[in-house]
């Protein structure tokens, strides 16, 4: 997967409603416009499941 597809799937998870976007909705520290993904939110979501895996250290 490159670059472009890799965000676009991104997008896609962020999008609709699911683990992966309530996730990156508690990791927001402001609100952001409808439709704008919070660069900062979705750094420290990837930065967390690499760090602790998929099962979120559980």
């Amino acid at each position: 997967m490159g670059f472009e597809e890799g965000s676009e799937h991104l997008r896609f998870l962020l999008a609709r409603p699911g683990l992966a976007r309530q996730i990156w909705q508690r990791r927001q520290r402001t609100t952001t416009p409808i439709g704008r993904i919070n660069q900062a939110a979705v750094g420290q979501v990837l930065a967390e499941y690499l760090w602790y895996g998929p099962a979120g250290g559980q």
